[in-house]
């Protein structure tokens, strides 16, 4: 059974994964809005795994982690997630670091 340590690391990595999808210059023109990650299957240890990414409409991205099985090259999804981003105002670019900062204490 997994503890509920093992889920918040496993949470921290799939949103770290996630946010690398979006440009560092991304993240400094944007706030996100929504964020939702559904479990939906396990990943283990030693497998491969791919982020598929799809913009549904402007700002709004639907990515689904799948994991890869070795003998036949098909594959399962294990979690899928919705990233909604608002433009931040051309004023608060310059708070580029602070967000970082955020996206840091969730990532790492």
């Amino acid at each position: 059974m997994e503890t509920k340590k093992e889920r918040i690391r496993r949470l921290r990595k799939y949103i770290s994964h996630i946010l690398d999808l979006f440009s560092r210059e991304y993240h400094s023109t944007h706030h996100i809005q929504r964020a939702e990650l559904a479990y939906v299957a396990e990943a283990y240890y030693g497998d491969k795994l791919s982020l598929l990414m799809k913009e549904v409409e402007p700002l709004h991205f639907n990515i689904e982690i799948r994991k890869h099985y070795h003998r036949d090259g098909k594959g399962e999804t294990i979690a899928r997630a919705l990233i909604v981003f608002s433009p931040m105002p051309e004023h608060q670019y310059n708070t580029f670091f602070i967000n970082n900062d955020f996206i840091y204490r969730w990532t790492h």
